[in-house]
C-alpha cells in the first residue's frame, strides 16, 4: 500500500522554495499518494498535477488576524493529516515548518530549511530553534548550512541531511526553445548580462547595478536585465535614474519562463548577500550560461567550486564551474557613494568574462557539465521518508 505524503508550503508563486516543493510533489507522486498544501493559492506561478489543497489563509499585516490565521492553519492541517491518513509531512520554510510541527498527529515530520537563518530576525530564530528540536528529520539544501546547524545548534548527525535543489534540465531545454513574445527587441542584439531574483535587499541587485555602471561606461552596448518581484524595485529604479542607466538597465517583472531570456543572454550574475542554495544558478547553468556568483553563505560556492573549506574570498576568483566574487556587507549605500571594493571586484569579473572569449566558452561548457550533478534528488527524499 502506498504511503500518504503531505507537502506543505506557504504559496506557489515566485520563489525557490515554492518551486522546489512543487517539483518534489511531482517527483514523489510516482511512488506515493501526494497532496500539496498551501496557505494561499490566489497567485500560482508553478503548476502541478498532484492533489492541491488551499487553506485559504492569506498573509495579513493585522496582528489579530495573524494569530487567528496561525491557529486556523494548525487546525486545518491537523484535520487534513487525519483525513488523508498522512504517514509523513514535509514542510518548506520557517512558517510552514512551525505549522507542520504544531499540527503533528501520527505522521513523521520533516522540515526543510531553505535559507540562511543567521540573517533572519530574532522571532524567526526562536521559531527555527523550536522546530529543529521537535522535527523527526531536518533537511538542509547545502552542506555548509548542515555543518552550521551541527556546530551551533547541537543537532545530531543522524537527524539532519543535505538534499540539494534539483533542476529539470530536459524541461528547461524545451522551454528555452519557445518563441519570445515579450521584450523581443531588448534581447535581439545580444550583449545581455542577466539576473533573476526578488527585488529585496538579500539579492544584492543594488551592488550589481553599481558595478555594471562602471562596465557600461566602457561599452555602452551592454545591457543589464533583471527579472523579479518585490518591494525593493522602487529603490533600485531610483539608483538607475541617478546613475542615468535607463537605456542600459531594465527591471522587468517575474516571468514563468525565464529560460527563453537566459539562453539569449551572455552572462548570468547572482549578487546575493546570503542564500540557502540558489535555484537560479542551476537554471542558468541548464542553458549553458557562464556564471558569476557571490561567495555568500550558503550554497553558491558548493555549486561553483569543487574545492572544500577554502577561506572567504576578498578578490574575484576563477573556480572550476564559474567565477566567485566577494560578498557585500549587507547595507544599502546612499546614491552618491563610490563603488565599494566588492562592487569593483564584481565589475572586474564581468569585464574579464566579456573580454576573454576563451574563458567564457570554457565556463559555458562547464555549466552544461555541472548541471548533471543536480538533475535528481528523489532517491534521497525517499530515503529520508522511509528511514527512521
Amino acid at each position: 500500500m502506498k504511503k500518504n505524503i503531505i507537502i506543505l508550503v506557504s504559496k506557489l508563486s515566485n520563489g525557490g522554495a515554492e518551486k522546489a516543493a512543487t517539483m518534489l510533489a511531482e517527483n514523489l507522486s510516482q511512488k506515493y499518494n501526494v497532496s500539496l498544501v498551501v496557505f494561499d493559492n490566489r497567485i500560482q506561478d508553478y503548476s502541478t498535477n498532484v492533489n492541491l489543497i488551499d487553506l485559504q489563509t492569506p498573509i495579513t499585516s493585522n496582528f489579530l488576524k495573524k494569530i487567528l490565521n496561525f491557529l486556523k492553519r494548525i487546525r486545518l492541517l491537523r484535520k487534513i493529516k487525519k483525513q488523508y491518513d498522512a504517514d509523513c509531512t514535509i514542510s518548506f520554510l520557517t512558517g510552514p515548518n512551525l505549522i507542520n510541527i504544531m499540527s503533528k498527529t501520527k505522521d513523521k515530520t520533516i522540515i526543510s530549511i531553505r535559507n540562511n537563518i543567521k540573517e533572519k530576525g530574532k522571532l524567526e530564530n526562536i521559531i527555527n530553534n523550536y522546530v529543529i528540536k521537535h522535527a523527526d528529520k531536518i533537511v538542509t539544501v547545502s552542506e555548509d548550512m548542515k555543518n552550521y546547524y551541527i556546530k551551533n545548534k547541537s543537532i545530531n548527525l543522524n537527524d539532519i541531511i543535505t538534499i540539494n535543489n534539483v533542476c529539470d534540465r530536459e524541461k528547461i531545454y524545451l522551454q528555452a526553445k519557445e518563441d519570445i513574445e515579450n521584450y523581443k527587441d531588448l534581447f535581439e542584439n545580444g550583449k545581455i548580462i542577466i539576473s533573476l531574483g526578488r527585488y529585496v535587499k538579500q539579492k544584492g541587485q543594488w551592488h550589481l547595478i553599481k558595478a555594471f555602471s562602471k562596465l557600461v561606461r566602457e561599452d555602452k552596448e551592454y545591457k543589464l536585465v533583471l527579472f523579479g518581484r518585490g518591494k525593493g524595485k522602487k529603490k533600485l529604479q531610483k539608483l538607475i535614474n541617478y546613475l542615468k542607466l535607463n537605456k542600459n538597465v531594465f527591471l522587468l517583472d517575474f516571468v514563468k519562463n525565464p529560460y527563453i531570456y537566459l539562453q539569449k543572454s551572455e552572462i548570468f550574475v547572482i549578487s546575493s548577500l546570503y542564500e540557502g542554495f540558489s535555484n537560479v544558478i542551476l537554471d542558468a547553468m541548464a542553458v549553458g550560461l557562464p556564471i558569476i556568483a557571490t561567495d555568500c553563505d550558503y550554497g553558491n560556492r558548493e555549486i561553483i567550486s569543487s574545492k572544500k573549506n577554502f577561506p572567504k574570498i576578498t578578490e574575484y576568483q576563477k573556480e572550476e564551474y564559474g567565477i566567485l566574487v566577494p560578498t557585500e556587507d549587507k547595507k544599502y549605500f546612499i546614491l552618491k557613494t563610490k563603488l565599494t571594493k566588492e562592487e569593483n571586484e564584481l565589475y572586474k569579473a564581468m569585464k574579464e568574462l566579456i573580454n576573454n572569449k576563451a574563458l567564457k566558452k570554457y565556463y559555458q561548457q562547464k555549466s552544461l557539465e555541472r548541471i548533471h550533478d543536480f538533475e535528481e534528488n528523489t532517491a534521497k527524499w525517499i530515503d529520508c521518508i522511509e528511514k527512521d
